[in-house]
């Protein structure tokens, strides 16, 4: 169906924004102990 569809949709855009979140929050948290030395 079209709404199954739309709803998957959903799911992997939220899915990609959740794994670009955790890339950036790792990468900022790397950027911040390497500033400590």
């Amino acid at each position: 169906t079209i709404s199954g569809q739309k709803s998957k949709e959903i799911v992997d855009l939220e899915t990609k924004k959740w794994g670009l979140h955790q890339i950036w929050t790792i990468f900022i948290l790397v950027k911040q102990e390497r500033g400590k030395e």
